[in-house]
């Protein structure tokens, strides 16, 4: 039995539109599965949304809390160096007095 060419056009025609049509079919699947992910991936920021959140809040206070010792730290250095400084003003002071007197008794009589 011979095929005539408009069965085998026919034929190659369906082939071609039925191949297409899974091609186009695979593309849909594909983008479904792209916008399901995609779905996917906005749930779960969303869920882990308050656990960043806290996280970063917990970062926050620990910086503030290390930024507040580091200021606590300088002012007890500057309150200890200040101390120091009236400590030697002190002693300088003394000294002086003590000089004086000093000068002070070997020029009487």
């Amino acid at each position: 039995v011979e095929r005539s060419e408009v069965d085998e056009e026919r034929e190659t025609g369906e082939v071609e539109q039925k191949e297409q049509e899974e091609q186009e079919e695979r593309l849909e699947e594909g983008v479904r599965n792209e916008n399901a992910l995609e779905e996917q991936k906005e749930k779960e920021r969303e869920r882990l949304e308050p656990v960043m959140k806290s996280e970063e809040e917990r970062k926050d206070e620990k910086q503030d809390a290390q930024g507040q010792a580091e200021e606590e730290q300088t002012a007890r250095e500057r309150q200890g160096a200040q101390q120091k400084s009236e400590e030697r003003t002190g002693e300088e002071m003394e000294e002086v007095q003590g000089k004086a007197g000093e000068q002070k008794e070997g020029e009487r009589p």
